[in-house]
């Protein structure tokens, strides 16, 4: 899945249809914020277009979007066991 195609799939699943190009580019930031934490939790770069890390971006935008920043990152997280599962899972 190219990195535009997300985007506008995460736009549309959020419920921005339309094309808003500020919340475009801000909803890419979000994607990228994820992308870049679980690099540093230690997923492999294969890893990054899976379904899976799809799902962690998708809910990442979500919760940054809503402003629920501080449910992202929680030992009972749905992000944090998605991670760790990709973490070790090889392709």
């Amino acid at each position: 899945m190219d990195a535009l195609n997300e985007i506008d799939k995460i736009l549309n699943a959020l419920g921005y249809v339309g094309g808003d190009p500020l919340k475009k580019e801000q909803i890419a930031g979000y994607v990228k914020e994820a992308e870049e934490f679980m690099r540093g939790a230690g997923v492999p770069a294969e890893q990054l277009t899976t379904q899976t890390a799809y799902s962690v971006k998708s809910v990442w935008a979500d919760r940054r979007d809503k402003g629920a920043e501080e449910t992202l990152i929680r030992s009972d997280s749905f992000i944090v066991h998605l991670i760790a599962r990709m973490r070790y899972k090889r392709v």
